[in-house]
């Protein structure tokens, strides 16, 4: 799969159809586009909540604060973190 078709399945929210994945149990719409851009190749905080339209101060809020949102975080972080390794790889 080429980068950019990973990213337009990001993008339109097509990665959230895994039922296992915390953030289908989002309602937030912030939160969910923050974790749609920690997911894609390069995705840093600061950039995600500036695209979010949020700051880091609410993404460390709702970490501390809301265990569901914490679970689907971490979850991100964990995609990015193997797409990162699959591209090095490759």
């Amino acid at each position: 799969m080429e980068m950019n078709d990973l990213t337009e399945i990001i993008k339109s929210g097509e990665a959230q159809q895994d039922t296992n994945d915390p953030v289908t149990l989002l309602t937030n719409k912030k939160q969910i586009k923050f974790l749609q851009e920690i997911i894609l190749p390069g995705g840093s905080i600061r950039k995600a909540a500036e695209i979010a339209g949020i700051s880091t101060s609410s993404h460390h809020d709702w970490l501390s604060k809301q265990e569901i949102y914490r679970e689907a975080f971490e979850n991100a972080y964990e995609k990015s973190t193997r797409i990162l390794e699959a591209e090095a790889i490759r």
